[in-house]
């Protein structure tokens, strides 16, 4: 017979029944069996696993847009229309000007708690191409900044069915044309992986100009100033404000 068999597993030894039969030959049919059976359980335990990670993995949190809609998972959407927001440039006598600066905001993109009850969600801004300027991540009026790629996690809690905002001074501010991608994602405090993901591409053609005015490249500039305010006689490695005879100003960067 068998030592140390698990006695928890169950099986009918038919052929004790019969005394002439071989030993040998008895003891490897009951392996057989016994194996069979662990195989049984263990098959059982990892559809049980499996089911369970399913369900805890169901869209706990979804992207819709501003009328409610689902934006569909793995979707990527264009930014592409400007706007401004104040800024203030130092001049070396010690006033300053107010001006606007033009901006790529995320515009009409909420995250919905899709489950039936209250939950915490992780927002990861994924920043993949940041060609200038700089990146606001905001998450329910939560902010940080980023002037080059990196990555930017907020956590904001949703009732069920509620939104978190992810848009307002969500934005790119660049100087000068290009596309900045982020990759958005949502996962929510009972979900095991991601529950939703977006791509979202910043694009700026480079046509406005600090102050909302047209660029005109036959614009004479009249004064260079660093970012604190001092005259430059020339092209400084960084930020540079500079001033044009219409009376434009306009913030570069110097590489």
């Amino acid at each position: 017979m068998i030592n140390n068999v698990d006695e928890s597993v169950f099986h009918f030894d038919a052929l004790s029944l019969i005394p002439s039969f071989n030993p040998t030959i008895k003891n490897k049919f009951n392996i057989i069996i016994i194996k069979k059976n662990k195989m049984k359980k263990l098959f059982t335990l990892c559809i049980a696993l499996l089911f369970s990670c399913v369900a805890m993995n169901a869209q706990n949190f979804i992207f819709v847009d501003g009328d409610g809609n689902t934006i569909e998972n793995g979707a990527t959407l264009t930014m592409d229309k400007i706007g401004y927001k104040e800024d203030f440039i130092f001049n070396p006598d010690g006033s300053f000007e107010v001006v606007q600066v033009p901006m790529i905001p995320l515009s009409g993109v909420l995250i919905k708690n899709n489950s039936a009850e209250s939950q915490s969600c992780k927002v990861t801004f994924n920043v993949t191409a940041l060609p200038n300027g700089s990146f606001a991540a905001c998450c329910a009026e939560n902010c940080s900044n980023l002037d080059k790629e990196g990555t930017i996690e907020k956590n904001a809690n949703a009732d069920a069915g509620k939104t978190i905002d992810i848009s307002t001074d969500t934005e790119w501010v660049p100087v000068a044309a290009g596309t900045t991608t982020v990759k958005i994602s949502a996962q929510g405090s009972k979900s095991m992986l991601p529950d939703s993901e977006i791509t979202i591409n910043f694009i700026y053609d480079g046509t406005a100009s600090i102050d909302g005015i047209q660029n005109n490249a036959d614009n004479k500039v009249v004064a260079r100033y660093s970012i604190n305010g001092q005259l430059l006689d020339a092209p400084q490695k960084g930020i540079n404000i500079l001033k044009y005879a219409d009376g434009r100003i306009e913030k570069v960067i110097v590489k």
